[in-house]
């Protein structure tokens, strides 16, 4: 298991604010309507250190207490962004999805395959993206329980 090495979400109301130090990822979509002032993303970094070749890989992520009807996606992030600094009005460029979370209770753990080919010493950057408006909060690093990466491998 991989635990995130870097973790931060980014606001729209906050556009020059770096929130890599919050204890809680915000994910929402907007108050009133997708990609309002209220739209947040988060993101999350990984080093891979597998010994063998991944058959399975899971990202596990923590509710920090808020259920949701729709918490959005995972996706890859093409672009680099660091936890300390990355702003809303700075944020990566979002590629594939890999995975549709849904509905998600409170303080539920929830573990999301997702359908991407590892290399051994690579960065993994992802990023949950919101497809609703009904927000919800993953625990951070700073929070106590980051986000983490379940790989299975074969030698």
């Amino acid at each position: 298991m991989l635990t995130a090495v870097e973790d931060a979400c980014v606001q729209h109301s906050l556009a020059d604010k770096s929130l890599g130090t919050a204890v809680a990822l915000n994910i929402d979509g907007g108050d009133r309507q997708l990609g309002d002032h209220h739209h947040a993303i988060g993101y999350v970094k990984f080093r891979i250190a597998v010994g063998g070749k991944p058959v399975l890989v899971l990202l596990r992520l923590h509710n920090a207490g808020n259920p949701t009807g729709n918490s959005g996606r995972v996706r890859l992030v093409e672009s680099p962004w660091v936890e300390k600094s990355v702003t809303y009005k700075s944020r990566p460029k979002l590629g594939k999805v890999l995975a549709k979370i849904g509905p998600v209770t409170e303080n539920q753990t929830v573990e999301l395959p997702l359908e991407l080919h590892l290399k051994d010493n690579q960065e993994l950057s992802l990023a949950i993206e919101p497809t609703g408006c009904d927000g919800v909060n993953y625990i951070t690093r700073e929070g106590g329980k980051p986000a983490e990466l379940v790989v299975e491998y074969i030698k």
